[in-house]
C-alpha cells in the first residue's frame, strides 16, 4: 500500500461502515494489483454493522473476495473456504456453489465436486443454466470418472432443459463414440456444429471429421469437413493436423509440406512449434529420404530448443543417412552431454560404434547403454569388444560371463563365449586356475574342442589331479577330437599304469591305441613296460614282436631282434 493510501485506510479501519472510503480504497488497490491489501480491506468491511444486517450485500462482497483469491491470488484453498462460508450462510446462492465445484474439479477432488453439485442441483436455474450445469457434470462423469452411462443421463437432461444445447450434443456424441455407435455420434456432432460459430464450430467439424477418418472410413468426407472447419477458423490446429495426416497418408507431399508450414507458424508455443518441426523433419527423413529437407526442419528445432538432446539425435540421424560419420558423431556427443543418463541406449551404442578407433572412449558409453538395457545382448557384446580393445581384461571377463548367464539352456553360442573367457584368462591375465572351469565347461559342451582338451590334460597333470586326468583322457579317447583319440588312449594307459597301478587296464588302453594305429610308439612301449613289470615272458615276446613288425628304426629293430633271440635262447626255444 502506498503512503497516500495509508491515511484513508486508517480512517476506514476505524469506521468499516464508511462506504465512500471503502469504494475509493477498493478501486485504488485493484488498479495497483495489491491483492493482499485488497483482501484485508474486504475482511475489515465485512465487520461493518451495516453489512451484518444486509445479508445480500455481505454475500456479494464475500463472493467478490473469493473471486480475487481464486483468480488474482491463485489461492484455491482460501477461495474455497470463502465459497464454503457463503454456501453455509445461503445454500441457494448458486454462483458460489459453481465456483466451489470447479475448484474441487481443478484439484481432482471428484467426490467433493459431486457433493457440491448435489446442493447446486437443488438451486433455482434458468433452463439454459440447468443445461450448462448438466453438461459440466456430464463432462466430469465422462472424462474424469469414466462412467459413460451416468454422463449420458446428464447430457439427456441437458437436452430436455435446452433442446438446442450444443455442449450436450457433443458430450452425448462422445459417449456414443466410446460405446461404438459411430453413426449416432456423427449425427449428434453434425447437429451440434449447425448451432455453433467460429472456433467452436471449427472444433465440432474437426471432431466429426476424425470420425470419418477413423471408424466411419470416408476420407473424402473427412477432407470436406476439415476444409469447412478451416473456413470457420483458419488457425484451427486440430483441423490442420488432421488434414496434414490425411495428405501424408495419400502421399500428397506438396500439400503436406504447405500444411506443416502453416501449422509451424500458427503454433502458439515454442514446444508446439518444435514438435511440428520434428514431425515434418521425420517425414522428410523416413518417408521421402530427403536429408536436406529434414535438416532444415531439425535446424528449426535446434533454434527453438538448443538444449534439448532429442534435437541432436535427429540431426545425427540425418548425418547417418548421408554417410557423414564425423558429423553424426559430433551430434551424438552433444546429445550425450545434454542428456546424461537419459540418453537412449541405442544412441549410446551408435556413438560407441563411431568411437571404434578409440575403444577407451567407447567403453563408458556402452556401459551406460548396458545399464539402461541390461537384457540387450548386442550391447553387451559391443561392450566386450570395446573392453578388449582397451585392454580392460578383468572387466571383459565379467561382461562375457554376464553374456553367458543370459543365454537359454542349450544355446550354441555358449561355447565360443566360454572359450573366449578361458583364453582371456590364460593369455591376457595369465591365470590358468581361473581359466580351468571355463575350459571344463567348453569340453562338456563339445568334447571335440581340441584346445580345451589339450589345456585340461596339461592342467590336470600340473596339478597332479590324477583322477580327473584319468576321466578326462577316457572321455577324449571315446569322443574327443579324432586326431587326439589315439594319443589319449596311450596317455590313459600310462596314467593307469604309473598312477593307479592297474596294469591290466593299462594294457587294454595301449591295445586300444594300437588297434587304431599299430605303429604308435608310446602304446607299443607301454605294452612292453606292462609286460616287463609283470615278468610274463610270453607277454614280453608278444610286445617286442609287435613293435619289431612295425618299426622303421633300424637300430631299434636290431635291439628288438637281439632281445627276442636272447629270450628264446634263454628258454631253449
Amino acid at each position: 500500500m502506498t503512503e497516500k493510501l495509508k491515511g484513508p485506510a486508517q480512517r476506514f479501519r476505524a469506521d468499516p461502515s464508511d462506504r465512500i472510503t471503502f469504494e475509493a480504497l477498493e478501486e485504488r488497490l485493484f488498479l495497483d494489483a495489491d491483492w493482499d491489501e485488497l483482501i484485508a480491506l474486504y475482511e475489515v468491511r465485512l465487520t461493518a454493522d451495516d453489512l451484518r444486517s444486509d445479508a445480500a450485500a455481505a454475500r456479494k462482497l464475500r463472493f467478490r473476495m473469493g473471486q480475487i483469491l481464486e483468480e488474482r491470488c491463485v489461492d484455491l484453498d482460501a477461495a474455497a473456504a470463502v465459497y464454503e462460508e457463503i454456501a453455509r450462510l445461503d445454500p441457494s446462492f448458486r454462483p458460489a456453489l459453481a465456483q466451489l465445484r470447479r475448484i474441487h474439479s481443478t484439484k481432482g477432488a471428484w467426490e467433493l465436486a459431486l457433493q457440491v453439485a448435489e446442493v447446486e442441483e437443488r438451486t433455482e436455474m434458468a433452463p439454459f443454466e440447468r443445461a450448462a450445469f448438466c453438461v459440466e457434470m456430464g463432462d466430469l462423469w465422462k472424462e474424469k470418472l469414466e462412467e459413460p452411462e451416468k454422463a449420458r443421463a446428464l447430457y439427456q437432461s441437458a437436452l430436455e432443459a435446452d433442446p438446442g444445447s450444443a455442449g450436450a450434443k457433443l458430450g452425448l456424441s462422445d459417449v456414443h463414440e466410446a460405446l461404438g455407435d459411430y453413426t449416432e455420434a456423427a449425427a449428434l456432432r453434425r447437429d451440434a456444429s449447425e448451432s455453433l460459430q467460429g472456433t467452436q464450430r471449427a472444433d465440432a467439424l474437426t471432431s466429426l471429421a476424425l470420425l470419418y477418418l477413423g471408424p466411419l472410413d470416408d476420407s473424402n468426407r473427412a477432407e470436406e469437413l476439415l476444409r469447412r472447419a478451416l473456413s470457420e477458423d483458419t488457425r484451427c490446429d486440430a483441423a490442420l493436423e488432421a488434414l496434414c495426416t490425411l495428405a501424408v497418408a495419400r502421399e500428397n507431399w506438396e500439400l503436406a509440406g504447405d500444411l506443416f508450414e502453416r501449422r509451424y507458424f500458427l503454433a502458439s508455443t515454442t514446444e508446439r512449434r518444435a514438435a511440428i518441426a520434428g514431425e515434418a523433419g521425420e517425414l522428410q527423413l523416413s518417408r521421402l529420404r530427403n536429408p536436406q529437407g529434414a535438416r532444415l526442419w531439425f535446424e528449426r528445432m535446434q533454434e527453438l530448443l538448443p538444449g534439448e538432446p532429442e534435437v541432436y539425435l535427429r540431426l545425427a540421424s540425418i548425418e547417418s543417412l548421408a554417410g557423414h560419420e564425423e558429423r553424426e558423431r559430433g551430434y551424438l556427443e552433444r546429445a550425450a552431454s545434454l542428456a546424461g543418463d537419459a540418453l537412449p541406449s541405442n544412441a549410446r551404442a551408435r556413438l560407441a560404434a563411431l568411437l571404434g578407433d578409440d575403444p577407451m572412449a567407447a567403453v563408458p558409453q556402452l556401459q551406460e547403454a548396458v545399464r539402461q538395457s541390461p537384457g540387450d545382448r548386442t550391447l553387451r557384446a559391443a561392450l566386450a569388444d570395446a573392453l578388449e580393445g582397451s585392454e580392460q581384461y578383468h572387466e571383459l571377463v565379467a561382461v562375457l560371463d554376464e553374456l553367458r548367464k543370459q543365454l537359454p539352456e542349450g544355446d550354441p553360442s555358449e561355447l565360443p563365449l566360454v572359450l573366449r573367457i578361458a583364453e582371456v584368462q590364460t593369455r591376457r591375465l595369465e591365470n590358468a586356475t581361473a581359466a580351468l572351469p571355463y575350459y571344463e565347461r567348453a569340453f562338456e559342451l563339445d568334447p571335440t574342442t581340441a584346445h580345451a582338451a589339450k589345456f585340461l590334460e596339461a592342467a590336470y597333470r600340473e596339478d597332479h589331479a590324477w583322477e580327473k586326468l584319468r576321466v578326462h583322457l577316457a572321455s577324449v579317447a571315446e569322443c574327443g577330437p579324432e586326431s587326439m583319440r589315439v594319443d589319449a588312449r596311450a596317455s590313459l594307459g600310462e596314467v593307469l599304469f604309473e598312477r593307479f597301478d592297474a596294469p591290466a587296464d593299462a594294457r587294454s588302453a595301449f591295445e586300444a591305441a594300437l588297434d587304431m594305429e599299430p605303429s604308435h610308439a608310446r602304446a607299443l612301449q607301454g605294452l612292453e613296460r606292462v609286460a616287463a613289470a609283470t615278468g610274463d615272458e610270453d607277454s614280453i615276446l608278444e610286445a617286442f614282436g609287435r613293435e619289431a613288425s612295425v618299426t622303421t628304426d633300424r637300430a631299434r629293430l636290431a635291439f628288438l631282434v637281439w632281445e627276442l633271440v636272447r629270450i628264446h635262447e634263454a628258454n631253449d626255444r
